[in-house]
């Protein structure tokens, strides 16, 4: 829960993962979070609530990058206050550039394991192509499948799709250029 801003500015909230709690983050009368990326907010009654405690001037907030999946009520902001949130995945579909609505695809939410599986759509679907969430995805060792040009961690018909897409038309060339020389030859 926080209230307005502090006497050197606005306050940030990165990295955390808060889950099972009440109102996970209250952001009320008047505080300006500009930094608020890369949290995992899951299974709460409220993931993030902003509103004005005092009837004078809500909370406001621009966040990217952050997976709210699964509470009661994903967001919820009063008429004082304002919230931009974009490159997110929110279970209850909210407006915002790059936003989602499908499962993240944790290792085990039951089990508190809020890393992201291979086949996540929140791997690089955040803001600048990071990961969603507070856990990026992380694979020791693991550094692309070769004929995986769909980056989905499994080799299928979209694969040759995205593949023959990059050669002939004008999708950009990946990162990673072995991960679509299916054969190994350059």
């Amino acid at each position: 829960s926080i209230e307005g801003n502090g006497p050197i500015g606005p306050p940030t909230i990165t990295g955390n993962v808060i889950v099972r709690c009440g109102t996970a983050m209250a952001l009320k009368d008047g505080v300006t979070i500009d930094e608020g990326h890369h949290n995992t907010i899951v299974g709460n009654t409220e993931g993030i609530d902003l509103f004005a405690k005092n009837g004078t001037n809500g909370g406001h907030g621009t966040l990217h990058s952050n997976i709210i999946w699964n509470n009661g009520v994903d967001v919820r902001l009063d008429n004082l206050s304002t919230l931009e949130l974009t490159h997110s995945a929110v279970s209850q579909p909210w407006p915002g550039e790059g936003n989602i609505s499908t499962d993240p695809k944790f290792v085990d939410a039951n089990g508190l394991n809020f890393a992201l599986n291979l086949d996540s759509p929140c791997i690089r679907a955040g803001l600048d192509g990071s990961d969603m969430g507070a856990i990026p995805f992380d694979l020791p060792g693991f550094f692309f499948v070769r004929g995986d040009a769909d980056t989905s961690g499994t080799l299928g018909l979209n694969d040759a799709v995205v593949s023959l897409r990059v050669l002939f038309f004008t999708d950009p060339m990946p990162e990673c250029q072995d991960r679509i020389d299916t054969n190994d030859d350059g």
